[in-house]
């Protein structure tokens, strides 16, 4: 720590044994083994969100791989870190008011807006900020992330909002703090596995394509769903059908590549689809 009040908030492990935690600190500098946190928001006792959130890496021995600090604004919590069997780290940080400025984490910042906003980040195993998301409540409390084994991800936390919109869901507020949860699914932007599912095929044509293009299925479907999803990870088209085509409009949507993840839910189990594809398309 520093010579303020610094604080530790949430402790995960991933499947090779090290270890992260995540806190916020209202040291101007704070040492964690040979890495310095600098906090450029000086703490004040009329202002006491003065602080920055940050995460730390340790390996199996206790030994500080990397450590890092939120930047931007003040009043940053981290709250809560979760890590997957890839090397990824995941944390959430909560803003303690309204706020319609940025946070920092490296290289990557990601725009809050709304009351009380949360941000999320995901470090890869070296500590790079591989991408961020932001939602418009859940940042006061504190609100709590964990992440599955097939890379979704799990966030709750609470809301004023009425109605409170995130992703595709509307939820409603009966006035007071509601709690909620929310699943976002994570792929590996550019880089997503396309996944082939011989019991699911598809053919998508044409590719690229400016504005419409056609999925077809091998088989009559039922209520298979279909999602669009872009680069960030975020699903910007849901669709369903119980047809052998469907046609896919792209219109109004930037150019640049997006993936269709199609989940035959005819086959799924109360655990999830049980045959998924994921093909990348290219709007031209």
């Amino acid at each position: 720590g520093g010579a303020s009040s610094d604080y530790p908030s949430s402790i995960a492990l991933n499947n090779s044994g090290k270890i992260f935690i995540c806190g916020n600190y209202h040291s101007t500098a704070m040492v964690v083994g040979t890495d310095t946190l600098h906090n450029a928001n000086s703490y004040n006792t009329c202002y006491p969100q003065s602080c920055s959130a940050y995460i730390v890496e340790y390996d199996t021995s206790g030994t500080v791989i990397w450590a890092k600090s939120s930047s931007g604004i003040p009043g940053v919590l981290a709250s809560s870190v979760s890590a997957d069997n890839n090397g990824n780290s995941y944390i959430t940080a909560g803003v303690q008011h309204s706020i319609n400025l940025a946070i920092s984490f490296g290289s990557l910042q990601i725009p809050l807006a709304g009351n009380e906003p949360t941000a999320i980040f995901c470090f890869d195993s070296l500590g790079i900020t591989k991408w961020a998301k932001s939602i418009i409540a859940g940042g006061n409390d504190g609100c709590a992330i964990s992440v599955a084994n097939n890379g979704d991800i799990f966030i709750c936390g609470d809301y004023y909002f009425n109605p409170f919109a995130i992703g595709i869901d509307t939820l409603n507020s009966n006035g007071d703090a509601n709690p909620f949860v929310a699943k976002l699914s994570y792929f590996e932007g550019q880089g997503i596995s396309q996944l082939y599912n011989p019991q699911l095929t598809i053919e998508i044509s044409p590719n690229p394509f400016s504005t419409q293009t056609t999925i077809t299925f091998s088989s009559e479907q039922k209520n298979t769903i279909i999602k669009v999803i872009n680069v960030l990870g975020e699903t910007i088209q849901q669709l369903t059908t119980s047809n052998k085509q469907l046609i896919l409009d792209m219109t109004g949507y930037a150019k640049g590549i997006y993936f269709v993840r199609i989940e035959d839910g005819s086959a799924g189990s109360p655990t999830g689809p049980s045959n998924v594809v994921n093909r990348k398309i290219i709007v031209n």
